[in-house]
């Protein structure tokens, strides 16, 4: 049996995390908004991925508050819907992921199809993302005893103790946008360097290699910078799911029941990671923290 002090500790590290990933959250959002010289596609992408987020360290921190003591846990209002909506935010965040992934590509291999570069295309992407988010997980509403309370974590959450749910959830969610992003993003790295080789080869004439290799080298190594700080946030979340993951081949291999601890602690990964991923996106994000910080400045001038 779990102490008191245990969920008071991971909960109370839960809420930590998730007011810190919610204040760069909002940062990144209103600077992308408001801010005319980071309005980009790309920093389009980046204030949805922030904005999901946001979504998800919201239920997260209700959900840790609800935690701290064991008689509010068992009293939680909308207890399936929070679950639901735990699982609509992991989904939307790994498929914003995939958008991201995917909005490279037409830059770097499908560039001479303008269309696909547009304001249009990338929104209607975003559309996509949310669509998908919210309706895969809406499936499992139908099935009874998909979203419940769990005791072990004091968590409503997709339960994983009921395999068929549990690995349509993991599956759904988070190893098909995974797999096909790591794809993309193999595809890309290929590309690249198949393209500094044709470079290398006609370097003698500068002629030759604008016409027959159509690369802007610039270009080239500015996506290859986009492509590694995507896959740094893509391994953070990696991290925090991967544990989910365990826990559900566990129980669907084996007679043994893992400890109690392991519950709350996978879910509080996933939470700790989606903070730590939104830390790397501020961060890497040259434009978009170097405007916050002249912000700052400014503010405390006055």
């Amino acid at each position: 049996m779990l102490t008191d002090l245990f969920f008071k500790i991971n909960f109370s590290i839960s809420i930590a995390a998730s007011i810190i990933g919610l204040i760069l959250s909002g940062i990144t959002i209103y600077i992308i908004s408001c801010k005319r010289e980071c309005r980009t596609v790309n920093n389009l992408l980046t204030s949805n991925t922030s904005l999901i987020c946001g979504v998800y360290l919201i239920f997260s921190l209700i959900s840790s508050v609800y935690g701290l003591e064991k008689n509010w846990a068992l009293t939680q209002p909308a207890c399936q819907f929070r679950a639901y909506g735990f699982v609509v935010s992991c989904t939307l965040l790994l498929y914003s992921h995939l958008i991201h992934a995917i909005s490279r590509l037409f830059f770097v291999v499908f560039y001479k199809h303008k269309y696909l570069l547009t304001w249009h295309t990338h929104w209607i992407m975003i559309i996509i993302n949310w669509l998908l988010g919210i309706l895969i997980p809406a499936i499992l509403l139908f099935i009874e005893g998909s979203y419940v309370y769990e005791e072990e974590s004091r968590l409503c959450t997709c339960t994983t103790k009921k395999i068929g749910t549990a690995m349509y959830g993991i599956t759904t969610a988070f190893i098909i946008p995974f797999n096909i992003v790591t794809i993309i993003y193999t595809t890309l790295v290929c590309r690249a360097r198949q393209s500094t080789r044709r470079i290398r080869v006609t370097q003698s004439t500068v002629t030759t290699v604008l016409t027959n290799t159509n690369v802007n080298i610039p270009n080239i190594k500015r996506e290859m910078i986009l492509v590694r700080n995507m896959s740094i946030l893509l391994s953070i979340i990696l991290c925090g799911g991967t544990p989910y993951l365990i826990l559900v081949l566990w129980q669907a291999t084996t007679k043994y029941h893992p400890p109690e601890s392991f519950y709350l602690l996978i879910i509080n990964s996933i939470s700790i990671c989606t903070a730590l991923m939104m830390f790397a996106l501020f961060n890497l994000n040259k434009q978009v923290k170097k405007t916050t910080f002249e912000c700052f400045r400014k503010l405390c001038k006055i």
